[in-house]
């Protein structure tokens, strides 16, 4: 995986924005590019790494393995050991446009939507 902006998808709703910096650490934005959480990323073997700043339940290390892209660079990451399986989109960061605001229609996660409308 390649450090990027991603936009990662669950059954067409946005799960969450993450950034991947080429120093290692992570970014989890708001359509806004407001920065909600933070930590760093790492590739081992075949699969990808992040571990949240902080400690408590959820900031623990979680690793995943990701499908070969399609011609857009669109692929699908698996948690290792878990159920979770997301749609990733990579995007250019600069050109984030929250779908409302460019007319569309937008299922997303109450508790997400409310970050994004409090930052």
């Amino acid at each position: 995986m390649q450090p990027g902006t991603y936009i990662l998808s669950e059954g067409g709703e946005v799960v969450e924005i993450v950034e991947l910096m080429p120093s290692g650490r992570l970014q989890h934005l708001t359509y806004d590019r407001v920065v909600i959480d933070a930590g760093y990323w790492s590739e081992k073997g075949d699969t990808i790494c992040f571990d949240l700043d902080g400690d408590g339940e959820g900031r623990e290390e979680q690793c995943w393995r990701n499908s070969k892209p399609d011609a857009d660079g669109i692929f699908v990451t698996s948690r290792i050991g878990g159920s979770e399986r997301y749609s990733a989109k990579p995007v250019v960061k600069s050109e984030l446009v929250h779908p409302l605001d460019a007319g569309e229609q937008m299922d997303m996660p109450a508790e997400a939507a409310t970050r994004i409308e409090n930052d």
